[in-house]
């Protein structure tokens, strides 16, 4: 399903997001949605940002699809 996340610090203010799918208008798109994640399987799929840890502020180039979740490991 298309969604979207944003993070925020304590003060409330958006750090970072990241919006998938078809999300015309929401507020966390960073210029272009990311791609939808694939459908599986529990755990199912997931999107991913490369090069890890990179931010260009345009969800369409940070982000990946990934056939697995991989949390807590370095994005591959």
């Amino acid at each position: 399903a298309s969604g979207a996340v944003g993070l925020r610090d304590p003060a409330g203010g958006l750090v970072d997001s990241v919006a998938f799918g078809s999300v015309a208008g929401n507020a966390f798109i960073e210029t272009a949605a990311a791609p939808l994640p694939p459908t599986r399987a529990s755990p199912g799929g997931s999107i991913e940002r490369l090069p890890n840890g990179a931010d260009s502020d345009d969800n369409s180039h940070d982000f990946v699809t990934a056939a697995s979740a991989t949390p807590g490991a370095a994005n591959h």
